[in-house]
């Protein structure tokens, strides 16, 4: 969200998630006795919420690109005691004056209230665009479920396998991995 501001944000960012990545990746190995248990909600839920990111992405980044001071300080005002605020002329209403769309504010401004817009009204305008040409348009996708479960889908080698690797994770003394059923 601030990443246009502050660009640092996206190098620390993939290193939390590589980190995040390692962690999950160690805990699915070495602790946790079942898988979790997720379905396609989640999945939904989380692109719901991610569809939302590019627009503050977008918003945040003209609010910055449009803010004077912060690129430049030639605009700074003086401030003559510690308790006076400083005056940004860095208002909303620049949005709508000829300031508020020149340089790089021009394409962030444009993105944001085209995302914006496609956000909130996605749904009617795919709906059009469908209408207006049937190609487009994603027929509903049935979903097989009938899956194995994990130890039926296993080949010999593989069973035999985990369950060493239980008996030895035992033997040892540590926690077990599997349960007494599995």
């Amino acid at each position: 969200m601030y990443g246009f501001g502050c660009p640092m944000l996206f190098p620390i960012a993939s290193f939390s998630f590589f980190v995040l990545y390692l962690c999950e990746r160690s805990m699915l190995f070495y602790a946790y006795k079942l898988p979790p248990m997720y379905d396609h909600r989640l999945s939904e839920s989380v692109l719901n919420k991610l569809a939302f990111a590019p627009v503050l992405f977008l918003f945040f980044g003209y609010w910055m690109v449009s803010s004077q001071q912060l690129l430049s300080n030639d605009n700074l005002s003086t401030v003559t005691n510690g308790s006076s605020v400083a005056k940004s002329n860095h208002l909303f209403q620049s949005v709508f004056t000829e300031q508020g769309w020149e340089g790089l504010e021009q394409p962030m401004g444009a993105g944001f209230l085209i995302l914006f817009t496609l956000y909130f009204l996605g749904g009617p305008v795919n709906n059009c665009l469908q209408k207006c040409f049937p190609s487009l348009a994603i027929g509903d996708v049935e979903i097989d479920e009938e899956i194995d479960s994990y130890w039926a889908s296993l080949d010999d080698e593989d069973r035999k396998w985990s369950i060493r690797e239980e008996e030895n994770v035992r033997t040892a003394g540590a926690f077990p991995i599997l349960t007494d059923e599995q």
